[in-house]
């Protein structure tokens, strides 16, 4: 028996959210909630092991402090900006730099993107405009 607020959440699910690999309209049932570490937390309070934290975002865990504080801090500062037009900020050229201080000679350049449908479609242009000097 799971409680009205799953009940509530499992049906508005099945009619708003496209899963993908899954059919329309349909789900497993289970609403993760928060996590903490590798543990996800379903809204009955039940832990599992996060074994899909392969998808990038959450490769070091839920729930790190030391991350959350860095993230806070920096959009206290400057959530963002763009990079475009020769502009830059200071956070972006200190990541490069200690990139390349880890990369052979050569492959000290970098561009930064948002995802990865950004990052394949910048690949592609960056081939293009390779190829075409």
């Amino acid at each position: 028996m799971v409680s009205k607020r799953t009940e509530e959440l499992i049906k508005w699910d099945a009619e708003h959210i496209i899963h993908p690999y899954f059919p329309i309209g349909h789900n497993v049932g289970l609403v993760i909630e928060k996590g903490h570490g590798i543990w996800l937390v379903d809204t009955e309070g039940k832990e599992y092991i996060d074994m899909g934290a392969q998808l990038g975002y959450a490769l070091l865990g839920y729930g790190q402090k030391e991350i959350a504080d860095a993230v806070q801090e920096q959009i206290s500062n400057l959530g963002t900006t763009h990079i475009w037009f020769g502009w830059s900020n200071a956070k972006t050229i200190e990541c490069a730099q200690k990139l390349a201080e880890f990369m052979p000679k050569g492959l000290d350049h970098f561009h930064f993107t948002s995802g990865g449908s950004e990052a394949i479609d910048s690949a592609l242009k960056f081939a293009r405009l390779y190829w075409s000097l």
